[in-house]
This record gives structure tokens, sequence and C-alpha cells, in this order.
């Protein structure tokens, strides 16, 4: 991670290992983005971003004892930030976490930027002091690389000899760019020396306010995680991720808290709700859900001698469990709800049809079902296509969720008109394609737009063939209309009357 033309140098001690550290973690962190945004202000900005992160990271984060005159300010920036008080608590939470080095690197070096473009950390002409000792150093540096050709052309036997008058021109080039070099770091480092003791408490109270930012970031992943049931454990790098997220967009925040919401008052009627028909084991099969396995196998995970060998099929899901037929919905087809992003679904709408889709994704995969989502407004903006599970289960049998296609879902709003015949086109080629019937579409609107009648008898002869029922779900907070939907869903529910037990219909399905 460098800035352009010459890297200025470093002043926290490090070696290749903390430097391969702050390579995998740069981009991912956001201190890559930040350093390249702000060395249009700051010039050396990557190098300090990098410094702080070798600060967070290593055990034992030193300043070199003597730092150049290119240096110097940021020898003083980071001399006056390690005295404060808050650096400790900072420190317990990113010392050797990449991660969270990397955020809390970023999080400092966005406080540095502020401090700049306020012009209390340097005044105008210093900054123009810094880009002036950039090309300085810049020039300097390909002077060198000049002189240095001409020398390795003096050392090659087979070469010309250079031109005389053309080394005089070389060795007075450098000469002066040295000296430009050495002028320009006198009048930059000289901003190191004029930091008044009121700025220095403010460079500390940047670092003070990391520990809270980062736990907060936490919690607000521990809350979103808990809103959209995503009950497995995530590595360092989607949490951080996830909370970087989280932390730029109050959307999503809105979002976790009304699903969560939603989530809690399902839960209450699952309790409540008396099952319409039981579950029994019909035969025998391989897998790994220990709820499920046979009693033979549960006694070889405690046996001495075979505990091996059955640890080892636990693995390879190759463990004798019994196959359950009644409320188990894993012969059910796909979940596909088409959620309408039109203009007119725009602000409360737009967050309860999302907390609707959420809802029900924890729903499906509690019954091991998949889950698509068809994002949808008007030509020409296309269809947002996302399975909101991984296609692969987790040792429960349930798909985990694809963290990542969740929040492209949640932040994506395209605007525009409404169409309803692409989304459903699609989600009849999905149906279509799955090995299991009796799927659902799940249409989530506000009800303004048509259906040409032709279409309508071609849905109607589809979800015969293909074993289906289409539900749709009235966005009616504010103005909405039911005659298109009307037309096509075996059953319409609004959002305004959508209580808990009837979300459970939707995720059971009406069969009966």
């Amino acid at each position: 991670m460098s800035g352009a033309g010459r890297a200025a140098p470093h002043v926290v001690e490090h070696d290749r290992f903390d430097a391969d550290a702050l390579a995998q973690v740069a981009e991912v962190t956001g201190l890559e983005a930040l350093g390249a945004a702000g060395a249009t202000l700051l010039p050396d900005l990557p190098t300090l971003l990098a410094d702080l992160f070798f600060v967070f990271y290593k055990a034992h984060a030193g300043l070199v004892a003597q730092a150049p005159p290119a240096g110097r300010f940021h020898h003083k920036l980071l001399s006056e930030m390690l005295r404060a008080p808050g650096l400790e608590s900072t420190r317990a939470r990113t010392l050797l976490d990449p991660m969270a080095a990397g955020v809390a690197a970023r999080l400092t070096g966005e406080h540095v930027l502020r401090l700049v473009k306020s012009e209390h950390l340097l005044l105008p002409d210093e900054v123009m002091d810094a880009h002036a000792l950039k090309q300085a150093e810049q020039a300097r540096a390909d002077a060198q690389a000049r002189r240095d050709a001409l020398d390795a052309l003096r050392r090659d036997p087979l070469a010309p000899a250079p031109d005389e008058d053309l080394e005089d021109e070389v060795e007075d080039e450098l000469a002066q760019a040295e000296q430009a070099a050495d002028a320009a770091a006198r009048r930059a480092a000289r901003a190191a020396d004029d930091v008044p003791r009121s700025l220095a408490q403010r460079l500390r109270q940047g670092v003070d306010a990391v520990p809270e930012k980062l736990r907060q970031m936490e919690a607000d992943v521990e809350q979103f995680g808990r809103g959209v049931g995503m009950g497995q454990r995530m590595d360092a790098r989607e949490r951080m991720r996830l909370g970087e997220q989280l932390a730029r967009s109050e959307k999503l925040r809105k979002l976790a808290a009304l699903v969560g919401a939603f989530r809690q008052q399902l839960r209450a009627a699952r309790k409540r709700r008396v099952p319409r028909r039981g579950v029994e084991p019909y035969a025998v099969s391989q897998g790994n859900d220990t709820a499920r396995l046979l009693a033979s196998e549960l006694a070889a995970l405690r046996h001495p001698l075979r505990r091996r060998d059955a640890h080892r099929r636990f693995l390879e899901r190759q463990l004798l469990q019994y196959g359950l037929r009644g409320d188990d919905d894993r012969g059910r087809g796909p979940m596909v709800v088409c959620l309408d992003g039109s203009g007119s679904m725009q602000g409360a709408k737009e967050l309860w049809s999302k907390a609707v889709t959420l809802t029900l994704l924890d729903e499906a995969r509690r019954r091991r079902r998949p889950f698509r989502v068809i994002g949808f407004s008007a030509h020409p903006q296309p269809l947002f296509v996302r399975d909101l599970v991984t296609p692969r289960p987790g040792s429960d049998g349930r798909r985990p969720v694809a963290t990542e296609a969740l929040v492209e879902f949640a932040e994506h709003f395209p605007g525009g008109g409404t169409e309803f015949r692409p989304p459903l086109e699609k989600a009849l080629e999905t149906l279509a394609e799955s090995p299991y019937r009796k799927g659902d579409i799940l249409f989530i609107t506000d009800g303004e737009a048509q259906l040409g009648a032709a279409f309508v008898e071609h849905l109607k002869a589809e979800k015969k063939r293909l074993g289906f029922e289409l539900h749709a779900i009235l966005v009616d907070v504010g103005a909405a209309r039911d005659d298109a939907v009307l037309q096509v869903a075996d059953r319409v529910h609004r959002v305004s009357q959508l209580t808990a037990d009837a979300a459970l219909e939707v995720v059971d399905g009406v069969r009966r």
C-alpha cells in the first residue's frame, strides 16, 4: 500500500510479516481506498495509514528513534497518538487481528483527514509544502535513477562510453534535485514542530473514540444477525465487512430492527400454534443431523474404540439417520420472492417489504427450503436476482444465509416504473428448474401495475403444471391497489393486516 510517486519513509518499526498482514486487509477494510482518495489532500496519507495499522496490529509497536526530515511530521502525529488513554483498550481488540487493526487504522486516518480539511492540523501553505516535498522527492528519485543508469553503462565493457556533457548534466540535475528536496523537507518538518497542545489533544481524542466505534460495529452485527436469522458463525472478515456496511447505512440498521421485532412475533405465534400434522420416520438415510441419528450411531459417538470412525463419518455426512416426513419441508420446492422496487415503493414501503422478505427467509431456512429474491422495477432496469441462502446446508441441515447477497439485497433499490411480467417469468423459470414441486411464489408489491389477459392464463396453466402457489403481499402503507394481483394470486395478504399467524400461513403454504 503506497501513494503515487516515491513512498514516504515509515516511522513505525515493522517487518515483512507485518507488511504481509497489511496487504491482506488493505482493500477490504477501506485503507486502500482512503489512502488513494486522501492523497490528493495529504500526499503521504497511504504511508501514515500503514504506520497506524502497525501501531494497532503489532505486539510491540515502537517509533524509529530518529525520523528523517520527510517523516518528521508523521513521527510527531504518531507520537501524540501513542499517548492517547484509549490506545491500550483499542489494541486489546486489534492486537494481531489484521481486520480489526485495519478498521481501527482507517477510523483514525479519517479523523486525521477531518482535522486537515478543517485546517486545524495543517494550514493551506503547509499542505502545499507537503505536496512540494512529494514532488521534490520524486524528482530526486528520477535523477538518481538516471545516474544509476549511467553508472551501469560505465561498468559495461561492451557499451559505448557515455558522453561527458551528459554525465555533467545528470550530476547537476541530481545535485539540484537533492538541494530542492532537502529544502522542501525542512519546510515540511516545521509543521511538526508547530503542533499546538490543543491540537495534540484532539489527535488523541480520535484514538480514544476508536474502541467505542468498534464496540458499536460489533453490536450492530449482532443485532443484524439476530434480526435476519443468521445463526451461523461468521468469520472475522465477514463480521468486519458487515460491520462496515452497517456503520455506513442507516437503512440497514432500521431494517434489522424491524425484522427483529417481526421475527419475535413470528416465533411467539409458532409456539401458540397447533401443528397440522405429525412428523414420522419413514426411511434410513445418511447424514449428520444429530437430532435424527439412529441409537447405534449415537452410541458409536461415545464408544472409546468406535468414536474416531464415527467422528470421521459425521464430518463426511455418512452417519445413519432417520428420514422424516410430515412437517419437514425438505421435499418442498423453493420460495421465490418477487419484490417491487419501483419508485412508488420508496421509503416506508421499501422497509416494510424487505422486512417481510427477510422474515420469510428465516422461516424458509427453518424448513430447509431454497430461497431466491427477484427485485424488479421496469425496463431498462435489469432484474436483481439473488439466492439468499448458500448452496450447501450446514451441520443442522439448514442452509446458512449468504451474507454478501443479503446485504446487497437490503441496499438495492432501483426505483423507476413497474412491470410485473418479467419477475413472474423469472420466478416460473426458477420453479421449473427445481427438482422439487410444491414451490411458492411470494409477490410483494403496492399493486400499481397491470397484467395482460394472455399472460394471466399462461400463469394459471403453469400453476397446474408445476404445482406451486402464488401469495401476494400488498404493501398498503399509503396508496396501494390490488386489482392486478387479485387476478393471479391464490391469496392476498396486506401488510397492514399481516399478523404473525398469517405470516406463518404464508410460509407454510395453504395446502391442507
